[in-house]
């Protein structure tokens, strides 16, 4: 018997003696991988053996000992005896342990060959091709259920894209189309200051009705009552607010190559707007936006920071947003300590903001368009 299906009936009894109900999904996962991993090496000119002894090999960890955090060595561990036991050369031993040692990308383990870059590929790749082994896998293995399967199946599939080759994305683009549309990522875009030119009309107003001469350099802290705009939180709260009601307000526009940056985003991400603004303007910000926006049904949220509420921080985390554009150094940095990557506009209000590996400083919206692209 050759050692290919040597190894596939050794796993395929593993599984069975193993099963808790997921024996069928496994052999599904395994046949899968193994089949993109022999189509991907036939086109990098590698070793067909090598990948198709890995492919059925790379969760025998999990499937053996039930653990899932450290499949990656313990699979390793009983290649290394199994292909022994079936008298398999030494040096493509290693090449197979290596493979089933190296396919996590959660581990960040370098592989130093092309047959273990096709099995992290074709593991990630099988994924797209298995939304209903994955859904059993959240409820068997992960023993979640409802809306929480959903959400976790999408955050997989999102992290599988993000860790292909661009060899393994290029095979996925081809079969899998329509499931990629069904995964964009969320991302968090503030309304005020990043859309549109809030502060700077805001001052306009406040300058002409009160005799002042203030202008957005000033503007040093977002508390404006801490710049010397205003003596008081109170009187901030209120002078904004009757700014909320005005004409100027509401012939406020759309920054110059917001509406066209925006909706080259939307094609990749679903966007929802966050905003501090109070939702007893709710109208006249959505409507704001189904002007500017027609053709895209963008989320609107209302966070609490000053009105009351839920911060944005807290939003993020509800919603599974993984990105946020802030202008607000004291919200974005309340993100990033979340565990989302913010992109902090740069603001004579922020220039001494807290660091964060989270946070990258931008001019533009259109350096978001070319981060997450």
């Amino acid at each position: 018997m050759k050692i290919t299906e040597q190894i596939k009936k050794f796993v395929e009894n593993e599984t069975i003696i193993h099963d808790e109900g997921y024996k069928k999904e496994w052999l599904d996962h395994l046949d899968s991988v193994s089949v993109n991993a022999v189509e991907l090496a036939e086109k990098l000119n590698a070793d067909k053996e090598v990948v198709f002894l890995a492919a059925w090999l790379h969760d025998i960890g999990t499937i053996i000992n039930k653990r899932k955090a450290d499949h990656h060595i313990t699979g390793a561990e009983i290649v290394e005896e199994k292909l022994r036991e079936f008298g398999y050369p030494e040096d493509k031993i290693r090449q197979v342990k290596h493979c089933v040692f190296s396919h996590r990308a959660s581990q960040n383990i370098k592989r130093e060959t092309v047959e273990a870059q096709i099995i992290a590929d074709a593991d990630s790749m099988a994924h797209f091709g298995d939304i209903k082994g994955l859904e059993k896998a959240e409820i068997v293995l992960g023993k979640v259920s409802g809306a929480e399967v959903d959400k976790r199946i999408k955050e997989k599939l999102i992290r599988s894209w993000g860790r292909l080759s661009s060899e393994g994305k290029k095979f996925v683009e081809i079969k899998y189309p329509k499931v990629l549309r069904e995964i964009k990522m969320k991302i968090g875009i503030d309304i005020d200051d990043v859309l549109v030119n809030f502060m700077e009309n805001f001052l306009k107003h406040s300058n002409l009705k009160n005799k002042t001469f203030f202008n957005v350099s000033d503007v040093k802290n977002y508390h404006l009552w801490e710049t010397g705009i205003h003596d008081s939180k109170e009187e901030s709260v209120k002078a904004v607010a009757e700014f909320l009601n005005s004409k100027s307000f509401d012939e406020l526009n759309l920054i110059e190559g917001v509406k066209e940056i925006l909706e080259k985003i939307s094609e990749i991400y679903d966007i929802y707007f966050i905003t501090s603004r109070p939702e007893d303007i709710k109208d006249k910000t959505e409507n704001f936006l189904r002007k500017n926006f027609p053709k895209n049904n963008f989320k609107v949220i209302y966070s609490g920071e000053i009105h009351g509420g839920k911060s944005k921080a807290e939003i993020c985390s509800d919603f599974g947003i993984s990105f946020m554009v802030e202008d607000n150094a004291v919200y974005a940095l309340d993100c990033a300590r979340k565990g989302v990557k913010v992109f902090l506009l740069e603001k004579p209000w922020n220039k001494n903001h807290e660091e964060h590996p989270n946070i990258i400083k931008i001019n533009h919206l259109k350096e978001v368009l070319r981060e997450i692209k």
